[in-house]
Parts: C-alpha cells; sequence; structure tokens
C-alpha cells in the first residue's frame, strides 16, 4: 500500500482541496498522512487520513481574522500586502483591496484584482507608506471598486469552489486510473 504526505500551510483555502485529494486517496487504498494546522485534525480524520501537526512556531491560526478584526467585511477597503488567502476572503465579501506583493502568486493574484477593478495593484512587493495611502484614498473615494467587489462577491456565491475543483480532481484521477490500466493491460 503506498504511503503519501500530504503537506500543506493552513489557511482553509489550501487545506479543503487537499481533503478531497486525500479522499480520494484513501479510497483508492492509499495510505495519507496530512500535515498541516492541529486544528483541522477532525477534518483530516473524516477523509481517512492520519494527521500530523505543524511544528510549534509553524503553526497558527487564521480563523481568527475575524475576532480579531470584528465587523471587517463592513469596511470600505483593505490594504493588504501577505496574502494567505485574504484577497480571496474580501472579495467573497465584497471587500475592495489595495494590494502588493512579487513573490509566489501574488503578482498573478494583485493582477486578476485590478483586471476586476476589485482594487488596486502596487506592482510591488515593498510599496511606500505614501504609495499605500495614495492607493487607499483612491480606493476609498471611488465607489467603482466597492460595486466591482461586490459583483465578484455576487459571482462567488454562485460557485462551489471546493466542491468544483474535487470534480476536476476525480475527473483527472479517473482518467489517469484509465490510463494506467490500459498501459498495464497491454504488457
Amino acid at each position: 500500500m503506498p504511503e503519501i504526505l500530504i503537506a500543506s500551510c493552513p489557511p482553509i483555502g489550501h487545506i479543503s482541496p487537499l481533503l478531497n485529494v486525500a479522499r480520494g486517496l484513501v479510497a483508492r487504498g492509499d495510505r495519507v498522512t496530512f500535515l498541516t494546522s492541529a486544528r483541522h485534525a477532525d477534518r483530516i480524520r473524516a477523509v481517512g487520513a492520519a494527521p500530523r501537526s505543524l511544528p510549534l512556531g509553524a503553526d497558527y491560526d487564521d480563523s481568527a481574522f475575524d475576532a480579531q478584526l470584528p465587523r471587517w467585511a463592513e469596511t470600505s477597503g483593505i490594504a493588504r500586502i501577505n496574502f494567505d488567502g485574504a484577497v480571496q476572503r474580501a472579495l467573497s465579501d465584497g471587500v475592495p483591496l489595495v494590494v502588493a506583493g512579487r513573490t509566489e502568486d501574488k503578482p498573478e493574484v494583485a493582477a486578476r484584482v485590478a483586471y476586476f477593478g476589485a482594487g488596486i495593484d502596487l506592482r510591488t512587493g515593498t510599496p511606500t507608506a505614501a504609495a499605500v495611502r495614495r492607493a487607499v484614498r483612491e480606493v476609498l473615494g471611488n465607489v467603482a471598486f466597492r460595486d466591482n467587489a461586490r459583483r465578484l462577491r455576487s459571482a462567488y456565491a454562485t460557485h462551489d469552489g471546493v466542491t468544483e475543483i474535487a470534480a476536476v480532481v476525480d475527473e483527472v484521477i479517473e482518467r489517469r486510473t484509465a490510463t494506467l490500466g490500459h498501459v498495464r493491460g497491454r504488457r
């Protein structure tokens, strides 16, 4: 029986699609260990995988966001440099953004925010305070950013991203399994 390790940072937007992958692997007969935040242990066990916690210094709880910033979805906008899923969360709540970042997927995410008119991409990983201030003032002073963010909120509400991703993963696994079966049958 193959043993597979899935490792992920704690935000639920990273975990959810991987839980579906783990479920599929377990159903196939693989032994799956899932390394992430301890707070996801019950979700991991529910799909048949074994939870393993990140080291204490690496584990964090992003679900405290609402407690730390109550009523944040009612804000006029957010200036955010380190994303960790906050962009998708803000847009799903209809909150316009000022974003910056040049590493990982941040440039692409920031470009999409700007493309859809839901905020301003500062196009740098190290914006100046003056640049952030100007962009925040522009987002707050132009209702189009809020309107576009609300349009995206409506679009998010029409999709179940986790289910849609799981369907694609299942389709890929089916095709791969069929291909492997065909190749094995040729021997």
